[in-house]
C-alpha cells in the first residue's frame, strides 16, 4: 500500500527498495537544513561566525538534521569549526547546565535543534542564564511562531535565527489556497479550539492538495498508478509551501525552508538565500 506521508521526514523512512512511500508537505530531514549549512559556510566567516556549537535532541527528525549539518560543516576545506557537539534526550526540559557548557567552548554561533518544548525550554533558560552569544539558531520559532511567541515572548526571540516556512513567505500557489485564504478558513473552522494556526495547518492543507492532484492524474487506483501519479507532479506542482519535488525513493527535496531572523518587534525576516532575502543578518549578543 502506498503511504502518503504528510510530514514524517526521518531519513531512515526512505530507501530505493521501497517504492511505497512519498513525503508530501516538507523536505526530508537530511536536506531540510541545506540553506542553514550554506548560510554558515558562505556567510558565517564574513559575519565572524567561525566557531559553531551544535546541540540537538536525539530523535530521528532533529538527529538526522544534526548529522547532515555535521557532515556539511566538517567537509574538507570548511571555513568553520564545530567546537561543541552534543545530543540530548528529547525529554530534556532544563538546558541551564548545557548552556554553561556551551559557553565554555566559546562559540560564535549556537545551533539548537529540538521540538517545540525543547526550543521553549532552551530559549527561556538562555534568557535566565545571562550567557550571550554572537548568534543563536533554534528550529521551531519559525515553524510554530505563535506558540513560541506566547511562551518565550518577542524579547526572547529578538535576534534569533530560525527556519522560515510558508508562514513567513506568503508564496503564490498555483494549486490550493493562499496563506491569507488558509488562515481565514482555519480561524473560521478552528478559531475557538485553542489550537494555534501554524505550520502544521499549512502542511495538512498541502497534503490534501497533493493527494487531490494525484488522484486527478491517476490512471487507476492501483498502488503503482497512484505512485506514478504523485511523481508526475514532481517539480511542477507549486503550493503555498513551495515547489513539490520528489527524490526517486519518495523523499521530498523541494519545499525548502529559507533562513530568517527575528527583529526586536517580533517580525521574522528572510536573510538567506540572497534571492529570497528581505533583510540583512544582524550579529550581536543574543
Amino acid at each position: 500500500m502506498l503511504l502518503f506521508d504528510p510530514t514524517g521526514t526521518g531519513a531512515a523512512f526512505f530507501s530505493k527498495d521501497n517504492p511505497y512511500i512519498v513525503l508530501l508537505a516538507d523536505p526530508v530531514s537530511s536536506v531540510w537544513p541545506r540553506y542553514l549549512w550554506e548560510f554558515v559556510l558562505n556567510e558565517g566567516p564574513k559575519l565572524g561566525l567561525k566557531r559553531i556549537a551544535l546541540l540537538y535532541a536525539t530523535n530521528d527528525f532533529t538527529g538526522t538534521q544534526a548529522n547532515a549539518l555535521r557532515t556539511a560543516l566538517k567537509a574538507p576545506g570548511s571555513p568553520v569549526e564545530i567546537v561543541f557537539d552534543e545530543g540530548v534526550p528529547t525529554s530534556t526540559s532544563n538546558y541551564t547546565v548545557l548552556i554553561d557548557n556551551i559557553a565554555a567552548a566559546n562559540p560564535d554561533l549556537v545551533i539548537e535543534l529540538g521540538y517545540t518544548g525543547n526550543d521553549i525550554a532552551f530559549l527561556r533558560n538562555l534568557q535566565d542564564s545571562g550567557q550571550k552569544f554572537k548568534a543563536v539558531f533554534a528550529l521551531y520559532p519559525g515553524i510554530e511562531t505563535n506558540v513560541l511567541m506566547k511562551n518565550v515572548d518577542k524579547s526572547g526571540l529578538a535576534g534569533i535565527f530560525t527556519y522560515v516556512t510558508a508562514l513567513g513567505l506568503d508564496l503564490k500557489p498555483e494549486a490550493g489556497l493562499s496563506l491569507a485564504e488558509l488562515r481565514e478558513a482555519y480561524e473560521k473552522a478552528y478559531g475557538n479550539t485553542g489550537v494555534e494556526f501554524g505550520w502544521n495547518a499549512i502542511a495538512g492543507h498541502v497534503t490534501g492538495i497533493v493527494i487531490t492532484e494525484a488522484l486527478a492524474h491517476a490512471d487507476t487506483l492501483a498502488q503503482e498508478d497512484l505512485r506514478k501519479a504523485v511523481f508526475s507532479l514532481s517539480g511542477k506542482l507549486k503550493t503555498l509551501d513551495g515547489t513539490f519535488e520528489l527524490r526517486e525513493d519518495g523523499a521530498q527535496i523541494g519545499e525548502l525552508t529559507p533562513i530568517g531572523q527575528f527583529d526586536a518587534e517580533g517580525n521574522l525576516r528572510v536573510v538567506y538565500p540572497p534571492e529570497l532575502a528581505n533583510a540583512k543578518p544582524v550579529i550581536g549578543q543574543t
